[in-house]
């Protein structure tokens, strides 16, 4: 019944109320995990506000050491802010006011995330920064909702970030080709349409089509032990599970002015053109108005698995040569018949393949450069 919610609820604040006070009568350091769940039960019980809830908060997690990489440190750096940027995500008329710490506190996030040391307790990490990644909250003039993702693919997924940045490469370079014969070909995106003349589109659409490749796979975070294994085959209830990424993606990147935009290649690049096979069944093709951008994805996405990133899962190994000739048989059912007909063009192969190269050296590059900076001091 209520009365037994608060007799409850009571009882358990005289007992955090106690042992906090004996830690303040003792002078010892708080424990934050403690002390944020002893705020908390203040603010249920109706004796705190959301607004002072919030304040002590910040009071917590600005005492947090970046250079805990205890359970206890990662989860005062990391699961707190989550915490934190939930109650905003619920009661959004509060972010304003908070902006200006918001964004200090993620560019305090993504300093942490880059300074943990070789050997630490990167499972517990990665688990705490999944966590904020569905609560992250996005202002203007703060960190983009990209840049945490990227930076968190990057240290925790490489994987799934060097298959990604491939994929952006060659989908850019795709584009670029097929812009040239028909340069409104790729109108429906937003963006490439508003962008004024040609050079302009074509930049516009490089831009977007590099983007769009280096997430379309962000739902694998949340399976990312699938894709990391090197032992084995999947077992058939392996791939079921991984068949919710495009649909875990699709919630990660539409919830956030800057990755909007993309979700639709997140949650329609394992789509078959022709609706006979694929997933998920949520994507429509022709209610989206990137498709044809979505149809370019699922192409390059399908080449690179199928020579290069999923070979161990999935057992498919094919050459360029195997992998073009197997796409071409699929024109019409699996792929959009005037992207995957490019192939036919002379070059168009040669052209996806050093694309492939490219993004893995760039890849490559930035975690190197990410990985030296590590040990720096924060700035």
């Amino acid at each position: 019944s209520p009365q037994d919610v608060a007799d409850i609820m009571e009882s358990v604040y005289i007992v955090y109320h106690e042992h906090d006070q004996a830690v303040r009568t003792q002078e010892e350091q708080r424990d934050l995990r403690h002390a944020f769940h002893y705020d908390a039960i203040e603010y249920y019980c109706g004796m705190d506000s959301l607004t002072g809830l919030l304040t002590k908060m910040e009071r917590l997690m600005s005492s947090a050491s970046a250079d805990d990489f205890s359970n206890g440190g990662m989860y005062a750096a990391i699961s707190l802010p989550a915490f934190y940027s939930q109650y905003l995500g619920y009661y959004p008329e509060l972010i304003a006011g908070r902006e200006p710490y918001l964004a200090g506190l993620y560019r305090r996030v993504l300093r942490y995330m880059d300074g943990i040391p070789p050997g630490e307790r990167r499972d517990t990490l990665f688990f705490y920064l999944r966590q904020l990644s569905y609560t992250f909250v996005e202002t203007p003039h703060g960190v983009p909702f990209s840049e945490f993702l990227h930076r968190m693919m990057s240290r925790f997924a490489p994987e799934i970030y060097f298959h990604s940045q491939m994929v952006g490469r060659a989908a850019a370079a795709l584009c670029g080709r097929i812009f040239d014969k028909e340069p409104a070909f790729f109108d429906g995106v937003a963006s490439v349409a508003a962008a004024g003349g040609r050079e302009a589109k074509r930049e516009e659409l490089a831009r977007f089509a590099l983007e769009c490749g280096a997430l379309h796979d962000v739902g694998k975070v949340n399976f990312v032990g699938l894709y990391s294994g090197r032992g084995r085959q999947w077992f058939e209830e392996e791939y079921q599970m991984s068949r919710l990424h495009p649909v875990t993606g699709s919630t990660l990147l539409t919830t956030r002015p800057s990755t909007r935009c993309y979700a639709d290649v997140a949650l329609g690049h394992h789509a078959w053109y022709n609706h006979s096979k694929g997933y998920p069944s949520a994507y429509r093709r022709e209610a989206c108005p990137a498709r044809r951008l979505v149809d370019v994805i699922a192409l390059v996405d399908w080449l690179e698995n199928a020579t290069h990133s999923a070979q161990c899962c999935t057992g498919i190994s094919l050459t360029l040569e195997e992998a073009v000739a197997k796409a071409l048989e699929l024109e019409g059912t699996r792929f959009a018949p005037r992207v995957v007909g490019c192939l036919r063009q002379e070059g168009v192969p040669e052209l996806l393949w050093e694309a492939f190269a490219q993004g893995k050296r760039e890849a490559y590059g930035q975690m190197y450069a990410r990985r030296k900076g590590q040990h720096a001091p924060n700035r």
